[in-house]
């Protein structure tokens, strides 16, 4: 039997008020047996190989694990030699007699009495025995008959080992406590595992990764307990406002950058640490897991600085886009691959000032670029082409598809800024309706990011593209229903003509049955998911469906995706609801089929296909409709 994962990470939060020194530096110099009142030959590299490498390294991660009273949990690996040399020195060296040329180590007569004097005067607690032995010991087997037992075995082990006195243990420990009982498990914890709960040095970095795989969030804003395992291709995210819908795309957007887009997401303060998490597995060719657990003392989540390769663009629900990839220029001197466009820098361009009071340009803006591509095709090559055929792929589904006018000036403003064909005339963007400037910015952005950053032909063999994901929030927004039925068919579509050679991974968040509609003809089974989300009790949850073709709007919302009992009105439907409870009854009060049948006169069109039912359970009842209403 071993310490379990729950029974680390117990002891570990038990051991977060020890100072460093009783942690690391007391063990290594009682490792080292020096003695009382005189000395011998001692070396700091001890330390290091006894104690930090042995109990506080894991394979891959650069420096040692800090579970004591600190504001970092990790340290360098040369801990041993600067920080902690200064620490025994400076603050504990009365506790030691030295001799500095030889370097002759050795305890001064009092020093139990000495170290507890420090240790109270840093505010540091007691060190908890068993706690550490747990730490200490966790992938050694333990022969015990029960937990207790388990318990004194392993604080026996480590008063053997460390050759702790009755003093030590009575005035700097927190004695033997061998009335404590420690949770077992069958097998060792996995080192990924306890590092995915303690956090993962700032300088980690992993293997890259090109896909989302799942996302698993416990006790994070809104929600309890949500898994989200999306597809390869197209993920359509459904559900009711303020279920977090949007909440979702920024945690995914954070998964994917390790940047929030404004604020971090907030954990639920009434549960520890244990309890929260953001775990996401991403894959390429091997599957990598990660869990991001969130550190009370830095208020910030512990997410491992590892490569995600495949580029991101977000679409925002406000208009403002969120982009990032390995060779994306930087709008934040701690962001390198990540550029943030409100709608405003989106259209006119965004430029910064650095250190020196350089004026740097991250983006020239959709109204100036599109401009030079059309008037400067030789110094751009190929982009107004992509643009067009992209403009087009995301026209409207009837009427004459989007095309660019001349450039035209607008009263008061000395700039070329572009223009739409309408059948009316020539409409500089500014002056288009939202629908049509929503349709140019995603395919202007398309195809901006393509040549700027993502093109394959632009990298090296072995750093190609191999995926693009791409989140969009409230897709149908500011669009006409006809609209709205083309426009995720009409995203592949341009997607397809801007990076033939891609592959895309769509996460889209939806409120309309007409985008669903859309689907019937494009939902890949293999490729797609439809994820719902909704109330279960007090809680939210997500639900992975199967596609069904539902054929009408009416249809799609009275499914359980939308979750309309009627595609009616409201009063219509609180009618029919009644009327059901009456369909369902042998016997019928005349005066409760007349009050019905009021309900629904007032409330359904004289076709409605329920008058069919009602009528004949009227006659039935004697009793027809019309008679009500006279």
């Amino acid at each position: 039997m071993y310490p379990s994962l729950s029974q680390i990470i117990t002891s570990l939060d038990r051991l977060s008020g020890v100072h460093p020194f009783f942690g690391y530096a007391f063990l290594g110099f009682k490792k080292a047996h020096i003695p009382i009142g005189e000395t011998t030959e001692f070396k700091y590299s001890l330390i290091k190989e006894e104690i930090l490498q042995k109990y506080f390294s894991f394979d891959q991660v650069s420096g040692y694990f800090n579970p004591f009273k600190s504001t970092k949990n990790w340290v360098s690996d040369r801990y041993d030699s600067t920080s902690l040399q200064r620490i025994i020195a400076d603050t504990f060296g009365n506790a030691f007699v030295r001799e500095k040329e030889h370097h002759g180590w050795g305890w001064a007569t009092e020093y139990v009495s000495e170290l507890d004097s420090l240790r109270i005067a840093l505010k540091s607690e007691k060190i908890p025995l068993l706690d550490l032995a747990v730490w200490f010991y966790r992938k050694t087997s333990i022969k015990s008959i029960n937990e207790v037992d388990a318990a004194n075995s392993l604080i026996l082990r480590i008063i053997t080992e460390f050759d702790l006195n009755s003093e030590e243990i009575t005035r700097l420990f927190d004695g033997v406590n061998s009335y404590r009982s420690i949770d077992l498990s069958a097998e060792p914890a996995d080192d990924r595992d306890i590092l995915n709960i303690v956090g993962y040095p700032a300088d980690y970095s992993s293997a890259y990764a090109t896909m989302l795989s799942n996302i698993s969030i416990r006790n994070v804003g809104p929600f309890g307990l949500i898994n989200y395992t999306p597809s390869h291709r197209l993920n359509v995210i459904a559900g009711d406002n303020s279920l977090g819908k949007t909440f979702l795309l920024e945690i995914i957007w954070w998964t994917l950058t390790g940047v929030w887009t404004t604020y971090p997401a907030d954990p639920l303060k009434s549960h520890d640490r244990a309890e929260i998490g953001i775990d996401f597995v991403m894959s390429r060719s091997n599957k990598q897991n990660v869990i991001a657990p969130y550190s009370r003392i830095e208020n910030a989540w512990q997410r491992p600085s590892f490569e995600f390769r495949a580029p991101v663009i977000y679409f925002a629900f406000d208009g403002g886009v969120f982009i990032s990839g390995p060779s994306v220029l930087s709008d934040q001197a701690k962001s390198p691959r990540l550029i943030r466009l409100n709608r405003e820098q989106l259209w006119n361009g965004y430029s910064q000032t650095d250190f020196a009071g350089r004026t740097r340009v991250v983006s020239n803006g959709l109204l100036h670029d599109l401009t030079q591509w059309q008037l400067l095709s030789e110094r751009y090559p190929g982009r107004l082409a992509v643009f067009e055929k992209a403009l087009r792929a995301l026209s409207p589904p009837e009427g004459r598809p989007l095309r660019l006018g001349p450039p035209a000036r607008l009263d008061g403003d000395l700039r070329e800024i572009p223009t739409i064909k309408m059948p009316y005339g020539n409409v500089p963007f500014p002056y288009l309706s939202a629908g049509i400037q929503k349709a140019v910015s995603i395919a202007y952005v398309f195809v901006w990011a393509h040549f700027e950053f993502f093109r394959v032909e632009d990298r090296q063999a072995d750093d190609s593209i191999e995926r693009i994901v791409i989140l969009l929030d409230e897709v149908e927004a500011h669009l006409h229903p006809k609209w709205q039925r083309r426009i995720v068919p009409a995203l592949l579509a341009a997607l397809e003509e801007i990076a033939p050679s891609s592959l895309f991974q769509m996460h889209v968040a939806t409120h309309s049955p007409l985008v669903m509609t859309s689907l019937e003809s494009e939902f890949d089974s293999e490729n797609d998911r439809i994820h719902v989300m909704n109330f279960s009790g007090a809680d939210i949850s997500m639900t992975s469906q199967p596609f069904i073709k539902h054929g009408t709007v009416n249809s799609w919302l009275e499914s359980d995706v939308f979750g309309l009992g009627t595609a009616r009105s409201k009063p219509a439907e609180e009618a029919i609801s009644v009327a059901r409870i009456l369909l369902a009854r042998s016997v019928v009060d005349p005066a409760d089929l007349e009050k019905a049948s009021r309900a629904l006169s007032a409330t359904l069109p004289e076709d409605d296909p329920f008058w069919v039912r009602w009528n004949r359970f009227c006659d039935y009842n004697n009793r027809r409709p019309t008679d009500a209403t006279n």
